[in-house]
Parts: C-alpha cells; structure tokens; sequence
C-alpha cells in the first residue's frame, strides 16, 4: 500500500503530464492559430492529426472531401465570417 507521501507525488507528477499535454496542444492550436493570407482558410491536416496523436484520438470514419463547389462556398463563407464580405 502507497504511503500518503507516495500518492501525493503520483498525483503531482500525473499533473505536470497533463499540463505538458496540454501546453502542447496550445502550441498546435496556436500554431493554426497563426496562419495568415491564403493558408488561413484552409484545413491543416497536419496540426489536427498532431492533436489526435496527443490525445490518443483514432480516426473512426473515412476521410470525405465535399464537391468542389460546396468547398468554395465553405471558403467564401469562411472568409465573410472573419473578414467581412468582398467589396
């Protein structure tokens, strides 16, 4: 049986983990985060499967793109949402 001493720096160790983890993940959220001119609007595989590789997260469905059409009129929303519509 673990000592009271023994579990409190189990539980404080556990902690510095989790708070690794999650400065880790802020710094892929931030690094999103600062995507500028063209890069902004897109979709950036890489950093997302870096936060479902942090978090153990396992993809459960297949990957499935829209027409391009639909993905243009998410790009032109996207846009209008942060930036306020084309003049």
């Amino acid at each position: 049986m673990a000592t009271i001493a023994e579990a409190v720096h189990d539980l404080l160790k556990a902690n510095e983990a989790l708070q690794g983890r999650e400065d880790e993940a802020k710094a892929i959220v931030q690094e999103w985060m600062n995507q500028q001119g063209h890069n902004r609007c897109h979709y950036y595989p890489e950093l997302f499967k870096k936060l479902a590789d942090l978090y153990g997260i396992k993809q459960t469905v297949d990957s499935c793109l829209p027409l391009r059409e639909e993905f243009e009129a998410g790009c032109r929303k996207y846009q209008e949402e942060e930036y306020g519509p084309k003049s």
